[in-house]
């Protein structure tokens, strides 16, 4: 799925994923596809493709893995806070620690989801995150186990 920029137009919550894992793309895709009320706009194999596609896209939602490499997710995470500051970002990571949350929420990741736990907390997060956007919030509501408290 890597490399998607055409995606036929359909209502929805517009998601652009970004990994170094073509399989981890594959299956999260069809993951969000089966939800109904999501649109992935795009699927980048990597942090520069990631960067080029949301600002072509322009994704409500951002998912990616802070621990890719050159650039790394994290460097990622900021750069695409600076050119697409209306996006929310979440970091889907294998790791789910304490040192690895709060890097990405420093970065500028709006929520934390470790990939473990992409099925239970991923479509509250997104749903979180852009329904703070809609009431003019640039983060998710304080005290959700999916924020950045």
């Amino acid at each position: 799925m890597p490399h998607t920029s055409q995606i036929p137009e359909r209502a929805g919550i517009r998601v652009l994923l970004v990994d170094d894992s073509d399989a981890f793309l594959r299956v999260a895709s069809e993951f969000l596809d089966l939800q109904g009320h999501l649109v992935v706009v795009g699927a980048a194999l990597g942090a520069e493709q990631g960067l080029a596609l949301a600002q072509e896209l322009r994704p409500q939602i951002v998912l990616l893995d802070p621990e890719m490499l050159r650039p790394t997710g994290l460097e990622t995470i900021a750069r695409l806070r600076k050119v697409l500051p209306e996006a929310g970002i979440i970091a889907l990571s294998l790791f789910d620690d304490i040192f690895h949350r709060q890097a990405a929420l420093e970065a500028g990741a709006d929520s934390f989801v470790p990939k473990l736990g992409v099925v239970r907390q991923l479509i509250p997060a997104i749903e979180q995150i852009v329904q703070s956007r809609q009431l003019g919030q640039t983060q998710p509501a304080l005290g959700s186990p999916c924020s950045k408290t």
